[in-house]
This record gives C-alpha cells, sequence and structure tokens, in this order.
C-alpha cells in the first residue's frame, strides 16, 4: 500500500472515530487496532519516502560535483585547442602563407565568413544614427512582486504564482 492509499484509509477510519450526536465514539477495537496499525505503517513509509530523498539528493550531488570536473576538463580542451590553433595561425602569418600540409591534414588561413563588430564599453551612444541602436523591453518582474506584495494594482495579465515544497528536517 502506498503513501497515498494509507492516507485515504487513515482518513476513513479517523472519520469513524468521530463522536456522533450523543458524544460516543463507535469504533471497535479492530478499527482501532486497524487505525493504529496504518498509523505505523504511514509513519514508517514516510521514514522510507524521506530516507529514499536523502539518497536521491546524494546522488544529485555526486552527479553535479561530477558534471562540474568535467565542465572544467572539457573547457581546458576546448582552451588548449583554441591556444593551438592561435598559434598555428600566427606562424601561418608570420610566415606569409596560406596553405601548409600533406596527407592526412592540411592547414589553410582564410578569412572568417563574418566580421566582429567591437564596440567598447561605455560609449556616448545619444550621437548615434538610431538605426545603430538596439532598444529591448522586457517586464519588471521584481517592480511587479513588489507592488504585489504592497497590494498595489500590478499589470493585466500578470499571474503570481506562490508555490508549496516540503522541508525535510
Amino acid at each position: 500500500m502506498n503513501l497515498y492509499e494509507l492516507t485515504g484509509e487513515l482518513a476513513t477510519l479517523e472519520s469513524v472515530m468521530e463522536p456522533d450526536e450523543n458524544g460516543e465514539i463507535g469504533i471497535t477495537d479492530e478499527q482501532l487496532e486497524a487505525y493504529l496499525d496504518l498509523k505505523s505503517g504511514s509513519a514508517l513509509k514516510a521514514q522510507n519516502t524521506v530516507h529514499f530523498i536523502r539518497n536521491l539528493e546524494s546522488r544529485s550531488e555526486s552527479v553535479d560535483s561530477e558534471i562540474k570536473r568535467l565542465t572544467v576538463y572539457k573547457r581546458t580542451c576546448e582552451n588548449a585547442v583554441k591556444r593551438i590553433k592561435e598559434y598555428a595561425l600566427f606562424c601561418l602569418q608570420g610566415a606569409g602563407l596560406k596553405f601548409i600540409g600533406e596527407k592526412p591534414f592540411s592547414i589553410n588561413r582564410q578569412k572568417n565568413s563574418q566580421p566582429a563588430v567591437i564596440v567598447p564599453d561605455g560609449l556616448d551612444l545619444s550621437t548615434w544614427d538610431d538605426r545603430f541602436k538596439k532598444v529591448t523591453v522586457e517586464p519588471n518582474k521584481k517592480a511587479i512582486l513588489e507592488a504585489w506584495k504592497a497590494e498595489e494594482p500590478i499589470p493585466a495579465n500578470v499571474e503570481i504564482f506562490e508555490g508549496e515544497h516540503i522541508r525535510i528536517r
């Protein structure tokens, strides 16, 4: 029996334990024993559920640390490839060559497909033509949330979602 079914059974037995109009609780010894068994069974299931959650959290943490380790290794390999390619390009440029190689590999020096546009930070863009500027407008979620908390009106079609979670101590 899973935790959901146990909860349903407990609710059924607890409804039987409600006092009637005379204040009497009409519960048999068998019902009381079943209730206590379910209560201890649900506690055990809850404990096992928490144990399972803790195991999964532990696995997640170890996988996360392995991901971080492999990400660092991947970045190291990518940076090494980039440095070696830059070195090969520097050597070709220094020698004035466009091509070196025999089979199975060759090195070609060629122009990039798209030139890079480099704009220094901190420039005064007010003098620029509008076609050279890009303006992005996006909602200020922090301001919306602050207005909602202060019980002020918020824009239409905005939904504030407050979720719930369990805390295991």
